[in-house]
């Protein structure tokens, strides 16, 4: 075993820490971090290449944020779906009654959630389709 990089016996490895009696950090070096992130990808692309690839993300993100608010519309319009035939299903005086009940619910709720899948997956092909060509 390399002594420079293990632990003494019982003491944790802290790999955020130098090892015992191996290099020293150098001094005046900043590590990369949010601070100069946007100056590094915009020096290394070119201030227009960083606009647009910049540009092409917000949009990619908002186009995301519609998908999820939609999404959040359908389930909204799923609870109510359930709660109208729960409401009646509660009402039902026979069991006959309560059959045809359960037989309109399930053929609604499927109806309702086979919709909302097609919808979400043009709504995300759609959001990718827009982004592909926001980086061209």
């Amino acid at each position: 075993m390399d002594t420079k990089t293990t632990p003494p016996e019982g003491e944790p490895h802290r790999p955020h820490e130098p090892p015992a009696g191996g290099a020293k950090p150098r001094t005046g070096h900043k590590p990369p971090g949010p601070d100069g992130a946007g100056d590094f990808w915009a020096g290394s692309l070119g201030a227009d290449a960083f606009e647009k690839l910049s540009e092409g993300h917000r949009r990619a993100v908002e186009q995301m944020t519609e998908v999820q608010q939609a999404m959040i519309a359908r389930l909204q319009e799923l609870q109510e779906l359930e709660l109208d035939y729960a409401g009646r299903l509660a009402a039902c005086a026979t069991p006959s009654e309560a059959i045809e009940v359960l037989t309109k619910w399930t053929a609604a709720r499927m109806a309702a959630i086979l919709d909302g899948q097609r919808e979400m997956q043009r709504m995300v092909l759609d959001a990718l389709a827009k982004a592909g060509d926001a980086g061209r």
